[in-house]
């Protein structure tokens, strides 16, 4: 799990909150893209253990997780679900092949969707995650 939402949002703390009762994998990331949240399953899943009191920059999160396209093409940051649903305000979806950071690789499929304020102010992202069953 990363760093507690305080200050943010009551957007943030809600979604925090349902997350860590949801069987999913789920990740929670600031309007920039840098992780705020990861609950177990999705920690499971990533291979990602990260600290009460780390911070992980959706730089550090591309490079750490060595996130490439379903050709093997590596991603950059700005091309990640969460970043695209940031900026695009709608819902994305793709599929991703990552390397853990316990060494395995996995082939995902990651849906990721803005969250937004009453006002529509962009407060972060949601991204769930699931492992392909499918090569296609």
């Amino acid at each position: 799990m990363i760093a507690p939402v305080r200050g943010r949002g009551i957007e943030l703390i809600l979604m925090r909150q349902l997350a860590s009762c949801l069987a999913a994998p789920i990740v929670l990331c600031d309007p920039r893209g840098d992780l705020i949240y990861v609950n177990e399953p999705a920690e499971e899943l990533l291979g990602l253990r990260v600290g009460e009191s780390d911070t992980v920059s959706v730089h550090e999160l591309a490079d750490r997780l060595c996130v490439r396209d379903d050709t093997g093409e590596r991603l950059s940051w700005d091309q990640l679900p969460n970043r695209l649903a940031a900026s695009s305000g709608r819902a994305v979806q793709r599929r991703l092949l990552i390397r853990g950071s316990d060494g395995r690789e996995r082939r995902l499929d990651a849906t990721a969707f803005p969250l937004v304020s009453p006002v529509g102010e962009n407060v972060g992202t949601v991204s769930i995650f699931w492992e392909s069953t499918d090569e296609g």
